[in-house]
């Protein structure tokens, strides 16, 4: 597992409290490739997990946007996305969230490049309609 999906906790309540609550994640796909999201997470226990997405294709030019709630995310985990590029490399996101059911929030992100050379970032939060 990549370093940024091994999180030491030391200092956890004030970490946790900086964290913005959400309840859905976005990606758009600016790259020449066909990416699927996915998630990471750890719960409060300190236990690390990989959730799969809805499995559907997100292709150039274009954005899906999923709620976590319907994948299984523990409720208060630490979460962030995992895009996964098919035929290619895929990337974790650096930015964490707390998840939060019910929450109209959403974290953004964008990925772009190609197969062998992609980069994925966090765009910005907004509240879903």
């Amino acid at each position: 597992m990549p370093d940024n999906e091994k999180m030491l906790l030391e200092g956890k309540e004030e970490f946790l409290a900086s964290l913005e609550p959400v309840g859905h994640i976005s990606l758009h796909n600016k790259g020449w490739f066909v990416a699927r999201m996915n998630f990471l997470f750890q719960n409060e226990n300190g236990n690390t997990g990989h959730l799969a997405g809805s499995g559907k294709d997100i292709l150039k030019g274009k954005a899906e946007s999923q709620e976590l709630c319907e994948f299984g995310m523990p409720e208060g985990a630490i979460c962030t996305i995992r895009a996964d590029v098919v035929w290619g490399s895929g990337k974790s996101g650096q930015m964490w969230f707390k998840h939060e059911s019910g929450s109209k929030r959403r974290a953004n992100f964008v990925i772009a490049g190609t197969t062998l050379g992609n980069t994925l970032g966090f765009v910005s939060c907004d509240t879903v309609d």
